[in-house]
């Protein structure tokens, strides 16, 4: 297969725009400028890190570079997709770049879900299986009060 000289621009192009999408390089493409998020935003640590199934709660998240403007997200994937299903936390809270307050709905499922920070500029943070929703425990059924008609026999 001849290389036609005239395949070379595009092919130039083409690495280019490879090499932004990568982070060597920032580009401006015909489709719009290739963006690096500049933020590395970190998560440390969730507080608590367990929660009951069908209780709201809220939780502290630490770390740093968070930015204001953020948006999270808990569940098994970073985003709602169909097969990775994320519920996103739209009461949140900026208390510093080191923290984050998330208000968490009840109806969470159970199990061991990854929390996703993500800064307005597109940098991501996550938590894999960083909070545990736990199902309610079942509480014993307090004891019958005694009914005297069926006292046992003395004998």
């Amino acid at each position: 297969m001849a290389v036609s000289i005239r395949s070379f621009p595009f092919a130039f192009a083409l690495a280019v725009m490879a090499l932004a999408a990568w982070g060597c390089a920032d580009l401006d493409t015909p489709l719009g400028p290739i963006v690096r998020p500049q933020s590395q935003p970190r998560v440390v640590s969730i507080a608590p890190a367990a929660v009951t199934q069908g209780v709201a709660a809220t939780v502290t998240v630490s770390g740093t570079g968070f930015l204001p403007e953020f948006s999270a997200f808990v569940g098994t994937a970073f985003r709602d997709t169909p097969d990775f299903p994320a519920t996103q936390v739209r009461s949140v809270e900026f208390l510093g770049t080191t923290r984050l307050l998330l208000h968490l709905p009840g109806n969470l499922p159970a199990g061991l879900l990854t929390v996703t920070i993500i800064n307005p500029d597109d940098g991501l943070a996550r938590l894999a299986r960083g909070l545990n929703v736990q199902r309610p425990s079942s509480k014993a059924a307090p004891d019958a009060a005694p009914n005297p008609e069926y006292a046992p026999f003395d004998s």
